[in-house]
């Protein structure tokens, strides 16, 4: 990432100031160089100070030169073996890249560092926080358009047509009716079934309207009516054999362990065994399945599954109650809290991303080498000073400051060790 204008002026005031300080060092040295030099004969004892601020001033200049010598030409003159960044940029760029790749790519360098990141618990963490979790759903939301959208439509309603087909003509419908069957059987719903119309059948037979209606019913299409009996007669037989149909429903309908119930619970198991078992039953139950598909609605349903799909996610997408963000936001807050409980799982994943990212820096070395070389290869001539000076030329002027104070010490001790070898002599 590119410093930023601010940073970069900020460096470059503290650069200059430092700058500023190192260089009026020199000019003190030489000041007080040419000062003492003048009275020394006057005061012999400014011996001391002109041999400290003459060696003081060689080392400025010398490190003067130095420092300046890398980043630009001193003096503007073309010196041998100065302006070095700029002249040894290709190979300083080259040296950088196998500096990094050596010392801070190797396996056992990223593996160290790698294996201190937590990365399924930062992530948990970081996903059990809603606001996290619903600014991370609705940057996967904007993918949605683009991904239904650049699906082909006709390619997807002919895939899912024919995977629907498949799986329809793949069910064993004999069996799956025998199985929901079954089902019912053993919650003993079959048994609430016959509860539910024994008690219409009741409450049908009460309501005298219904009664009448069926009177008039054994009155037209009854049995006294076909043997030319009376209609008193007809009308008695009638309400007779209505009162036996309710009285027996009510019966059975009161006795949880009636003989009907018996002999439905026989015929249902006798079913279920018929529904598994039989080869007529599935033959059967295959020519429905056949006329099913064949149908004019299941051809014209599977024909345009992704069209109706496709316009149902993108309604859903607009909605600003989508049960599609409802749903991701949900799973991924289930998938936080698992993380976070499941020290195994956090774990797995963890070695997981750590082998990838291991063998992802492993595989692109020479890639991140060549990258970093053809990157300072590729920097502006007149930049690349500037921009290494500015990150590294506060502390070479400490250097220049150093070498001002170290060489005039090293100016002084000499002069004293010249100075007391001569009066022992």
């Amino acid at each position: 990432m590119e410093p930023s204008l601010a940073e970069n002026e900020r460096k470059r005031l503290m650069l200059k100031k430092i700058q500023f300080l190192a260089t009026g060092l020199l000019v003190l040295m030489a000041s007080l160089f040419l000062l003492s030099k003048y009275l020394e004969t006057s005061y012999p004892w400014l011996g001391f100070l002109r041999a400290f601020t003459e060696a003081g001033m060689v080392g400025a200049l010398a490190d003067w030169f130095a420092v300046v010598a890398l980043f630009r030409h001193p003096l503007g003159l073309p010196i041998p073996h100065t302006n070095l960044i700029v002249q040894k940029q290709e190979a300083l760029g080259k040296n950088l890249g196998n500096f990094v790749v050596q010392n801070f790519l190797d396996e056992a360098s990223i593996r160290r560092e790698v294996q201190k990141i937590h990365i399924a618990q930062e992530v948990a963490k970081w996903l059990k926080t809603p606001d996290n979790a619903l600014l991370l759903v609705k940057e996967l939301e904007k993918f949605i358009p683009n991904i239904i959208n650049g699906i082909d439509a006709q390619e997807m309603n002919t895939f899912l047509k024919n995977k629907a087909l498949h799986f329809v003509y793949n069910i064993d419908l004999a069996s799956l009716v025998a199985d929901i069957l079954n089902y019912f059987t053993q919650k003993n719903e079959h048994q609430r079934l016959l509860d539910y119309v024994l008690k219409s059948l009741n409450e049908f037979l009460a309501k005298d309207e219904n009664r009448e209606w069926l009177r008039q019913k054994f009155n037209d299409k009854g049995l006294p009516s076909l043997l030319g009996i009376g209609t008193a007669i007809n009308e008695t037989f009638a309400d007779g054999t209505l009162e036996a149909v309710q009285e027996y429903s009510y019966e059975v309908l009161t006795t949880p362990n009636h003989v009907l119930r018996q002999r439905y619970n026989q015929l249902t198991q006798r079913l279920f065994a018929d529904l598994k078992n039989s080869p007529e039953y599935k033959q059967k139950a295959d020519k429905i399945k056949d006329e099913i598909i064949q149908g004019t609605a299941f051809q014209r349903y599977t024909s345009n599954i992704w069209d109706e799909l496709k316009t149902t996610i993108l309604k859903d997408y607009l909605s600003e109650n989508s049960k599609i963000r409802e749903y991701l936001l949900k799973g991924l807050m289930a998938m936080a809290e698992k993380l976070e409980s499941d020290t195994e799982m956090r774990a797995s994943i963890d070695r997981t991303l750590h082998e990838e990212i291991i063998q992802f820096v492993q595989k692109n070395k020479t890639w991140i080498s060549t990258h970093i070389g053809t990157t300072v290869k590729n920097w502006d001539k007149a930049d690349i000073a500037d921009k290494l000076e500015l990150e590294v030329g506060k502390d070479l002027q400490y250097i220049r400051i150093n070498g001002t104070i170290v060489g005039g010490l090293v100016g002084l001790i000499l002069y004293l060790l010249f100075d007391v070898l001569f009066k022992l002599h």
